[in-house]
């Protein structure tokens, strides 16, 4: 049985590049939810799901935990890639709508990633453009209200805001497990 096992749903690259990182960590293998195979999932001793936040769900998350092949004995940690910000109400917003009663227990994790318009598919690239735009003119708005300036960044709908050393703590939870 190998130790680890890391398993993500990613569609603009941002969640993969946590699990990449997750995985490099851990020493083990990161699969594509689509591509996991029940051999891989039975044979881990603790699996690290993640996936992006997509209109407050985790894309996948309801799918892997409802998997047959998973083993009730197994060690879950899940971790969650939005634009929200770690310690916002956001974010721990998502914790609470996707952890269930029976799923309440398990480690959450919540990291942020960022934006790249390119990378998403028509209808939720203009429901993104939407909220992305609208929320950049309302930071420029309060700033301006509150006589500060604000540094632009290069487009609001190419933004990077993922950092390894945010991992930092799921990696060490998942070791103190093991």
């Amino acid at each position: 049985m190998s130790e680890y096992l890391v398993i993500y749903s990613s569609s603009t690259g941002f969640t993969e590049r946590f699990a990449n990182w997750i995985a490099e960590e851990l020493a083990c293998e990161a699969v594509n939810l689509h591509d996991l195979e029940s051999a891989q999932l039975k044979s881990a001793k603790t699996i690290i799901y993640g996936g992006p936040v997509h209109a407050g769900w985790v894309v996948g998350l309801k799918k892997f935990l409802r998997r047959s092949d998973r083993q009730k004995c197994q060690n879950v940690f899940v971790f969650a890639v939005g634009l929200a910000q770690v310690n916002s109400a956001d974010a721990t917003r998502y914790r609470r709508a996707n952890l269930n009663e029976t799923n309440r227990k398990i480690p959450w994790f919540y990291f942020q990633g960022g934006v790249d318009i390119d990378k998403v598919k028509w209808p939720v690239k203009l429901v993104l453009k939407m909220i992305v735009l609208s929320d950049a003119a309302a930071q420029r708005k309060a700033a301006v209200k509150a006589g500060k300036t604000i540094e632009e960044k290069g487009s609001p709908l190419k933004q990077d805001y993922s950092d390894r050393a945010a991992i930092k703590l799921l990696v060490e939870a998942v070791k103190a497990v093991a």
